[in-house]
This record gives structure tokens, C-alpha cells and sequence, in this order.
């Protein structure tokens, strides 16, 4: 350990920053030297040296005194830090049986000696630290690939924001409760909507928690932050007149856009499945789409129907693992956010947004706010700063199909399958919206004729308009609605959902009755 000037030449200084020289052994077991200035410079004025060995004047000594106490009093404080590092690491050897491992902040590779030797090899006797991302994405689990990839965008914003404001953290050790309220605060301060601050509080919190041991914390830093309170807008569901103007001016404005708009209308899909769907997902024979969702990784399986059927019998067949919309594909890899704005564009020309008094073109419009970072669609909640979530977006679309399908008559576990949700309530609570006229149809329907007494008795079948001579009871409601909707499908042309709506009658009677099914 020593002292250290940057020279220029004999007497000449390149930087008047006194720097102090340490051996440090790192988290990994590397040991390697360390150059770190002292926070002591020397005056303009005095006489330098020729060389470190050289005395200079009286004033350029007094500098070179203080100089040594700095380097005296970091030596000093590095030393404590090893004796607290290794105090623990033997707490935690004697409780487990087990010497614990660092994970590291950010790994990178130990800065080059002063003199250009190479770093002392690691020390066998310890275990190989890594670093966050790498510690995260080795924890046990299913993770789809697209919480992999918020996770690890999730974590080069943190890690680069304790290094900006935090540069001596090294390690995950080392960061507390403070820090991580700092970050969240941070994080909070970008103007995001309850719902995200919790999800990104939850992840680190499960992070943490599971790294514990690992990174030698004595507590989760995250454990004693509090959620906030949720302030939730679901997305509405477009009308039908709505869709079609919608599809309408995407198909004559952005053509481009179109065939992505089209498929989550059609689909409910999100917007990176739809964007990124491949031909092996696309089967025309049987009339259906099978897709693994980027957010929960498990598969759905979405029957193909017009006019999206159509749109793609017009796209030349490739290989399998070719992208059905290579343009929307590349351009979602590159700049989602670009893409949602183009989006908005569209919708608000469609939904009146967009007025002929402006005085700017239409087409003029539409390139200003695409280019926008502004999202069009989205305001500031009065007097919080906070963003409100817009209640019409590409995911509306995703809204208004299972609405469309439950407002007509479909099983919601059903919908719930072509959605991808795992549970039923999911899809009722947050995607069904009941517009007016179905409404109004089902309160006439059930409601007024209970309390005129001229409720309609459905026909049961009998032996006599099925050709058996064994009496027949009555249909369930629950068989009678199913058949209706098969019969409807038919009616329609609409092959894949009559075949939909008779395996899920199957199911249910198979269950009901496991000797009869045939």
C-alpha cells in the first residue's frame, strides 16, 4: 500500500489528485490492487518532484502528509469492513455448516494492477461469486419469456441506479431498507400507476426473499415497504359500430397496422402474441390458431374466424417458424412503445378524437402522434401527478371480444379458454362488459315475464319427435341454452364454435353421467 501521483513528465503533473494504492481481496476471491484518489490535491504553486522519491518543497510535503493520513484512514476503514464481512460469513458457516457465497451487484471483471501484472488467481476455499441478473435468472421455477424479459430489464434499472447514487455498493449484502425505499420512490416519481409500482414492489420483494441466503442478507430490504392503494379503470369494450369503424380506418390510414389490429380483434390476443405469431401457430385446415402467451407461457387455442380467416389465406404460406407478420414482429422487438402510439392514432381518428376543424391533415395528425412519446389516449390524474391508465387501447380489443361472446350466449369457461385465463372469474370480473341491449333483452326475457306469470316453457323432447320408444325427460336450461348456440353457429356458418360448444356438452354430461356418454 502506498502512495501515488499521475506524472506527465520530470516535475510535471497530469492530474494534481493524490491517489492511494491497496491490495483488496474481492467478493470472488480475486485478490488485485486497487488505485482510489484520497480527496487530497496538490496546491498550484509549489515545487514537484521529479519522481515520488524525490523530495519536493515544504508545500507540496504538507500535501503529501495529508495525503498519507487519508490513505491511513480508508486503509483503516477497509480493514474493519474484511473483519465484518469475514465475522458473518463464520456466523452464517457455524449455523448452516456451510461457507456462504456474494452476489454480486453487477459482475465485471477486476480492473488491470498498476504495474500490468495479472490478478492473483481466486482462492479455492471460497465459492465463485456471481452477480444479480445471473443469480435471478438461475432460481428454480417457470418463467415465461416474457417475465424474463421484464425481470432482467427490471434489473439493469436498479443495479444502474445504486451505482449512480450508490457507487459503493458492490454487493447485495450491502444494501438496506433505505436504499430500497429510495428506489421505489424513485421508481414512483416516474409517474406510474399504482398497479405497476405493486408489481414491481412484489418482484423485488420475491427476489429478495428467495436470494436471502445466497447474498448473506440478514433481511429482506423489500419486506417493510407497503403496497399502494389500487385505483383500477378496465378497459371498455368497443360497440360493434366502433369495431367496425375501427378496422375500417386502420385498413385505409395504416396498412401496416392493419393486419395487427385485425388479429386482436378477431383473436383477443395481446399484443406481442399477435404481433409474433408464426405459421406453425396458424393451422387453416382446422380452422384454428394455437399460441403460447409471452406473459404466462401456457398455450391457447383460438378458433380462426372471418374476416381474419380470409386475411390470412391471402398470406404466402412460409416455414413454420417464420413469422406470419415479420414487419409487426420486428418492429415489437425494436419499439413496442412506437407501435402502441400508432395505435392510438388509429383510435383516435376512429372514435372522434381526431376533428375535421384541426387545422393540420389527417395524415399529418397521425405522424405527429406517433411520434409522440405523449401517450395521445392517456392523461395526468388531477393534482397527483399520477398517470391514469387509458380506457381504450389495443387491449380493449382483448375487452371486447369476451364481452361480444358472453353478451351472445357463450359458456364463459369457453371464453375464458380463448382469453387464456386460468380461472372463470378472471374473465367475468375484468373482460365482461354488458352493453344496453343485451341488458335490456335479458331483463325483458327472464324478469317481466316472471312477474306477468307469462314465463315460455321451452319443448321438451319426447319419444315421439326422437324416434325412441323410451320417454324422454325435459332438457336441462343449461343443455337447451348450449343446443340453441350450436344450432346459431350453424346457422352462421361458424363450424369451429358448434364444434366448441359440443365438446364442452360433452365434458359437462360426461362428468354428470361417466357410464352414459355415448
Amino acid at each position: 500500500m502506498a502512495l501515488k501521483l499521475v506524472f506527465a513528465g520530470p516535475g510535471k503533473l497530469r492530474s494534481r489528485q493524490w491517489y492511494g494504492v491497496f491490495k483488496v481481496t474481492s467478493t470472488d476471491g480475486q485478490a488485485h490492487r486497487r488505485v482510489l484518489p484520497l480527496g487530497v490535491e496538490v496546491p498550484d504553486g509549489c515545487r514537484v518532484p521529479d519522481s515520488m522519491r524525490a523530495n519536493g518543497d515544504s508545500t507540496f510535503e504538507r500535501s503529501r502528509g495529508a495525503a498519507q493520513v487519508a490513505h491511513d484512514i480508508m486503509a483503516k476503514k477497509m480493514a474493519e469492513d474484511r473483519v465484518e464481512r469475514h465475522t458473518l460469513e463464520r456466523i452464517v458457516e457455524l449455523k448452516t455448516g456451510s461457507r456462504t457465497s456474494s452476489v454480486l451487484l453487477v459482475k465485471s471483471a477486476p480492473p488491470p494492477t498498476a504495474d500490468g501484472t495479472e490478478p492473483a488467481k481466486k482462492s479455492a476455499s471460497r465459492k465463485a461469486a456471481t452477480d444479480l441478473l445471473t443469480a435471478w435468472e438461475n432460481l428454480p421455477g417457470k418463467k415465461s419469456e416474457q417475465y424474463i424479459y421484464e425481470g432482467r430489464n427490471r434489473i439493469k434499472r436498479f443495479t444502474a441506479y445504486l451505482q449512480t447514487r450508490y457507487p459503493h455498493v458492490r454487493e447485495l449484502a450491502q444494501i438496506t431498507p433505505g436504499m430500497a425505499m429510495a428506489w421505489m420512490k424513485a421508481y414512483e416519481t416516474k409517474g406510474v400507476a399504482p398497479k405497476s409500482y405493486n408489481t414491481e414492489l412484489t418482484f423485488w420483494r420475491s427476489a429478495f426473499a428467495r436470494l436471502t441466503y445466497a447474498a448473506g442478507l440478514a433481511a429482506n430490504p423489500f419486506a417493510s415497504l407497503s403496497p399502494r392503494k389500487l385505483d383500477t379503470r378496465h378497459k371498455r369494450a368497443f360497440s360493434e359500430k366502433e369495431l367496425g369503424h375501427i378496422l375500417e380506418t386502420a385498413k385505409q390510414t395504416d396498412p401496416d397496422l392493419y393486419p395487427l389490429i385485425l388479429t386482436c380483434a378477431c383473436t383477443g390476443l395481446r399484443k406481442g402474441d399477435a404481433a409474433t405469431l408464426k405459421f406453425r401457430d396458424v393451422d387453416m385446415q382446422r380452422g384454428y390458431i394455437r399460441h403460447p402467451q409471452h406473459k404466462t407461457g401456457d398455450t391457447v387455442e383460438i378458433p380462426l374466424v372471418e374476416p381474419l380467416r380470409g386475411f390470412l389465406k391471402q398470406i404466402e404460406q412460409q416455414d413454420a417458424d417464420a413469422f406470419v407478420f415479420p414487419a409487426l414482429a420486428a418492429q415489437y422487438e425494436n419499439d413496442a412503445d412506437r407501435m402502441t402510439r400508432q395505435v392510438q392514432a388509429v383510435l383516435a381518428v376512429s372514435l372522434g378524437y381526431y376533428t375535421p376543424e384541426d387545422k393540420e391533415s389527417r395524415t399529418d395528425f397521425m405522424i405527429r402522434v406517433q411520434g409522440d412519446k405523449k401517450n395521445l389516449l392517456r392523461s395526468k390524474a388531477e393534482g397527483t401527478g399520477m398517470r391514469r391508465r387509458n380506457e381504450v387501447g389495443l387491449h380493449a380489443f382483448r375487452t371486447t371480444l369476451a364481452s361480444m361472446l358472453l353478451n351472445r350466449g357463450m359458456a364463459a369457461h369457453l371464453v375464458s379458454k380463448i382469453t387464456g385465463h386460468a380461472a372463470i372469474e378472471t374473465t367475468l370480473k375484468h373482460y365482461h362488459r354488458m352493453d344496453s341491449e343485451s341488458l335490456h333483452r335479458e331483463m325483458s326475457s327472464r324478469v317481466s315475464a316472471a312477474l306477468t306469470g307469462k314465463t315460455k316453457q321451452r319443448p321438451a323432447l319426447s319419444a315421439k319427435n326422437t324416434g325412441n320408444t323410451a320417454a324422454k325427460e325435459p332438457l336441462p336450461i343449461w343443455a337447451q341454452d348450449t343446443a340453441n348456440r350450436i344450432l346459431l353457429a350453424l346457422d352462421s356458418g361458424d363450424a369451429a364454435t358448434a364444434k366448441m360448444e359440443c365438446r364442452a356438452m360433452l365434458e359437462i354430461t360426461s362428468k354428470a353421467h361417466p357410464k352414459g356418454r355415448n
